[in-house]
């Protein structure tokens, strides 16, 4: 899901969930991750993705916090 707000930038999030299950129920394992993340398209052959994956739920998982950057070009 992603709203423009301001001219050419796209506003970004998301929810991802991980659940690991083994034989033993204490092993068990999951979380919750909230992404969150801006998209610029500034020219026409251009554009930059940030995005900030933050942990905010789990259980026998450590907590995570990330940061993530993609460039996109076309060449003609």
């Amino acid at each position: 899901m992603g709203y423009y707000l301001l001219d050419r930038v796209n506003f970004i999030i998301g929810l991802n969930y991980n659940f690991q299950s083994y034989l033993s129920n204490n092993d068990n394992s999951q979380v919750l991750t909230l992404n969150t993340g801006v998209a610029i398209e500034k020219a026409e052959n251009f554009i930059l993705v940030l995005n900030a994956p933050f942990d905010i739920l789990g259980k026998n998982e450590y907590q995570t916090i990330g940061f993530g950057l993609a460039l996109t070009i076309i060449l003609n």
